[in-house]
């Protein structure tokens, strides 16, 4: 679903944070090179294993500035899954993605279950 092969990265100002099962998401708008804007929809993961990793209901607010690096969609939207993101005061957070290939390489969390892989 997402080309994991490349990062794309985004800056831009958070429009709205969805905390909801089973994916919470950011949308951002982005500034054009021609001066127009597009809003980017981007997954982070549930709830649950956002707040393992440093997320809070709160973390984003509207009119934040944010980075964004992404695995964008495939076909080819303005829509993706979160590597990771740096918050206005400079903090370095993972997304569903980020988390995931970490957690992954070091035996940790099975994206498809969120419990340690079967050995």
């Amino acid at each position: 679903m997402y080309d994991r092969t490349k990062e794309v990265q985004l800056d831009g100002t958070v429009r709205e944070q969805l905390w909801v099962n089973p994916h919470s998401s950011v949308t951002v708008t982005v500034r054009n090179p021609d001066g127009t804007t597009t809003d980017w929809s981007v997954e982070t993961g549930a709830p649950n294993i956002n707040l393992r990793h440093g997320w809070r209901r709160d973390t984003l607010k509207p009119g934040d500035h944010v980075r964004l690096v992404i695995y964008r969609h495939m076909n080819g939207s303005p829509s993706g899954t979160l590597v990771r993101i740096t918050l206005p005061d400079g903090r370095v957070l993972d997304g569903a993605s980020g988390y995931i290939d970490k957690e992954l390489g070091s035996g940790g969390v099975d994206p498809g279950t969120s419990a340690p892989p079967a050995k």
